[in-house]
């Protein structure tokens, strides 16, 4: 309910994925609408990220999609029992580009902190967009190992 008011400060859609998204939202205030979409292939899932303002994802698979589409987003990690899921998290927020208040509204969407504002979306778009830069100028696994055998001689190799 914060975050959809948050949202209802300016005109908002809300383009909810079957499963949990909307299982979530029941109700909007005024000012924000949705709409439930289907189920979706792969690829136009990822156009629908790099077409939207904001996303919010949940698991592993969607959050590589949603680096990928260099857009801010919000992750939901999956609760685990032994509460590994917080470490995921916080070694995420270690790799990623320092966004203002961004940790602190992931630590409190994931249950892991207090609920803190979005950040603001201007400096947030630009970071993740050189966020998903960096990683695609980074050596695929392919890449690593040919370079990591390349440096090996001998009988070993």
């Amino acid at each position: 309910p914060a975050l959809l008011d948050a949202l209802a400060a300016e005109p908002t859609l809300l383009l909810l994925t079957p499963g949990h998204a909307r299982r979530l939202v029941t109700t909007t205030p005024p000012g924000v609408r949705s709409a439930a979409l289907p189920h979706l292939p792969q690829p136009e899932f990822d156009r629908l990220l790099r077409a939207s303002d904001l996303n919010f994802v949940r698991g592993e698979d969607s959050l590589v999609r949603a680096i990928w589409a260099g857009r801010p987003f919000v992750w939901h990690i999956y609760p685990q029992h032994d509460g590994v899921h917080a470490d995921k998290l916080e070694a995420l927020l270690a790799r990623m580009p320092a966004v203002p208040g961004l940790a602190e509204f992931w630590r409190g969407w994931n249950g892991l902190g207090p609920w803190a504002p979005l950040p603001e979306t201007g400096r947030w778009r630009a970071a993740m967009a050189a966020f998903r830069d960096g990683q695609a100028s980074r050596l695929d696994l392919t890449g690593a190992l040919w370079q990591f055998a390349q440096g090996k001689s001998g009988p070993e190799c």
